[in-house]
């Protein structure tokens, strides 16, 4: 239990739970969870009882996590970049034993539309009031 402890205290209780909504499979240990990140655009990938070398194939999904413009992501396995096979939105990403956490970098990870939502929003109102004042514009024309 220890290893779950862990994870609880390295922030992964911040995360978005994507676990169900991507298809990936191990060769050694277990998924233990699968967490999108919008202020990094990550998503982690975190293994528990990894005591072999192996690889984790993931099937992304556009809505979930993009790729950068040039179609590729950027993986991390416990911290530091790694070569990955990249065929479609399918990865192939090697591990050694013992590797805890896989990080996949895209160019924005899913869901960002809250925050950008309000701030557009913000902006659209306190540019109406700014608009209406200034012009004098009345909102109901007069008869």
């Amino acid at each position: 239990m220890g290893d779950m402890e862990g994870m609880e205290q390295s922030g992964m209780t911040g995360m978005t739970d994507l676990s169900d909504q991507l298809t990936a499979t191990v060769t050694s240990g277990v998924i233990h969870h699968i967490g999108g990140n919008t202020d990094d655009a990550t998503l982690t990938v975190h293994l528990f009882s990894a005591d072999d070398d192996g690889e984790l194939k993931i099937t992304l999904n556009s809505d979930i996590i993009t790729p950068f413009d040039d179609g590729s992501y950027f993986v991390l396995v416990n911290s530091e970049e790694t070569d990955f096979k990249q065929m479609g939105d399918t990865l192939h990403i090697p591990y050694e034993a013992g590797t805890e956490k896989i990080e996949i970098v895209g160019s924005y990870a899913v869901p960002e539309f809250g925050t950008i939502a309000m701030i557009i929003l913000a902006v659209a109102i306190v540019s109406i009031i700014a608009i209406t004042a200034k012009t004098k514009t009345a909102l109901i024309p007069k008869l």
